[in-house]
């Protein structure tokens, strides 16, 4: 919450507020808006629950007399000055929509704050920089996350609230290249790994959102208690959004979600990755910073991960009550009707009106809501670099893939080397493999001890069988082929047989025990 001495004034109907909407050229006042049409829309996560990692561009929108100059484009600084009180600064926000109402009387008039445009903001060339691929023999550049984040919001022209985040001092390093990195890939990245969430705050800057108990109780801190399936602890008295009438109607479960006493990192679902804590788990999957740190490490991540929300909980509701502009996302809150108690936390949050404000505060949930809680990040794209166990991704462009396994849908490679392969489609200049299952493949030169696919498009094939629709080669060598068309220029079994429904070859070839003998056809 933001602490402001007037708040009061705020849940007072009868209490005059001028809103105040400034920008370099002009101030737009209540006199030049539409009578209550103003509203602000924050959103922690947009997730069904809790998604560590999550940061979300906040809005408002409002209606101004046609006649006001064009403001796509401006940065707007809005407040809110409730009489007897002082001014109450509502955020900072960039015009991103100012289309005119049917009638030309009003322009209507959308506004993103600095996330909007950092979250598509293709980064990887400031990844490249901080980060560079080092040179054969050299060892690779590291930095702290807190290095890495400094960098990223200097960057991008963000000012960070100063904080000190739980891995701060872990070192990263590159491992891969990527054909894109955006912004919300490092934002979420950061996020996640310290256990928190992202937003901007009231004066335009980066907050580490971490959540809080919303219970009234109070219990002793997190260090007197032994292990972590006991974790009940005291981090301040929600606010009471109910009180002196401020409460209109609230719709909520009969339930609060489970609480979280495990923490898993994993690079995908086939990784065991670390596990830390007793309990209901939270996954963290395919986070590319925690790409190549050893399981030392990761498991000091996941245990200070762990520690920042394990405990948490809250009841899924959907409240609305007189406005408080001093209340932030993350904040917990209570609100007693007749029937329950509900301790909940904000998650989403819309503020209406210009002097007769209407907050709406949105948790939403299941009972066991974590069950479905995996924090699966964007799969960045990489463009080299090796994978240890399962690659699975819709589409990889890259010069080398190297893998246990790989399930991929489309790929264009020069090398692709694994023991399984998988793929819808593939264009590779050289494939080993020991058992392809490809629909589409087109390869100057494949090794492979079993090859299945629909059609296949090669030079050069040596393999133990081959099992196709259709063939176009210009050389084989395989123990067993069943194809229903061969077209190519040699087709030469070592020994075994051939079963062909039609063959178009400059010459075929058949073995006769001892050597071959050229048959014509």
């Amino acid at each position: 919450m933001i602490p402001y001495a007037n708040q009061n004034l705020f849940l007072q109907d009868s209490v005059e507020k001028q809103l105040n909407i400034s920008y370099d050229g002009g101030v737009i006042t209540n006199a030049e808006l539409m009578s209550e049409d103003f509203a602000l829309t924050e959103k922690l996560t947009t997730k069904g629950t809790i998604v560590l990692g999550d940061c979300n561009s906040a809005y408002i929108e409002f209606s101004v007399g046609y006649g006001t100059e064009p403001l796509e484009g401006k940065v707007l600084t809005v407040s809110t000055t409730p009489q007897g009180g002082n001014s109450f600064q509502i955020g900072v926000y960039k015009v991103v929509s100012d289309k005119p109402t049917a009638d030309r009387r009003w322009r209507k008039i959308t506004a993103y704050d600095a996330l909007y445009e950092v979250i598509n903001k293709d980064v990887t060339e400031w990844y490249d920089t901080i980060l560079p691929a080092p040179e054969e023999g050299e060892e690779p550049t590291s930095v702290t996350l807190k290095q890495f984040r400094d960098s990223f919001f200097s960057e991008v022209g963000i000012t960070q609230e100063t904080v000190t985040l739980p891995n701060d001092s872990v070192s990263i390093t590159r491992q891969a290249d990527y054909t894109e990195i955006t912004g919300l890939d490092v934002l979420a990245s950061i996020c996640e790994l310290n256990g928190c969430m992202g937003r901007i705050n009231r004066s335009g800057n980066f907050v580490y959102q971490f959540l809080h108990c919303p219970s009234e109780a109070i219990y002793p801190a997190y260090n007197l208690f032994p292990s972590h399936n006991l974790f009940p602890r005291y981090d301040g008295n929600p606010t009471d959004v109910g009180v002196d009438g401020k409460y209109i109607s609230a719709k909520y479960e009969d339930f609060t979600t489970t609480e979280i006493g495990s923490i898993q990192i994993r690079n995908d679902k086939n990784d065991v990755g670390v596990t830390v804590g007793e309990g209901l788990t939270y996954v963290i999957e395919g986070n590319f910073l925690a790409y190549g740190l050893t399981q030392e490490v990761l498991t000091g991540i996941a245990n200070n991960i762990l520690d920042k929300v394990a405990g948490v909980y809250y009841c899924p509701s959907e409240i609305q009550a007189k406005c408080n502009p001093c209340l932030e996302l993350g904040d917990p809150i209570v609100l007693h009707t007749r029937d329950a108690v509900i301790e909940t936390i904000i998650m989403q949050r819309k503020l209406k009106g210009i002097q007769s404000l209407i907050d709406t505060y949105v948790s939403k949930g299941t009972k066991d809501t974590q069950k479905n809680l995996n924090s699966t990040r964007h799969k960045l794209v990489q463009t080299n670099g090796k994978v240890n166990e399962v690659l699975e991704v819709q589409k990889v462009i890259a010069e080398t893939i190297e893998a246990d396994e790989a399930r991929i849908g489309y790929i264009e490679s020069n090398y692709v080397q694994t023991s399984v392969l998988e793929a819808n489609y593939a264009t590779i200049t050289e494939l080993q493999t020991v058992d392809g299952k490809i629909d589409n493949l087109t390869s100057i030169a494949i090794t492979s001890q079993n090859i299945s696919t629909v059609e296949l498009n090669a030079s050069q094939i040596t393999a133990g069988t081959i099992d196709t629709a259709r063939l176009d080669v210009a050389s084989i060598a395989a123990q067993t082929v069943t194809v229903t068309t061969i077209t190519g220029a040699l087709v030469s079994p070592t020994q075994g047989t051939i079963t062909i429904g039609a063959v178009r070859s400059a010459s075929f070839q058949y073995y006769n025990g001892s050597s071959y003998d050229s048959l014509s056809i």
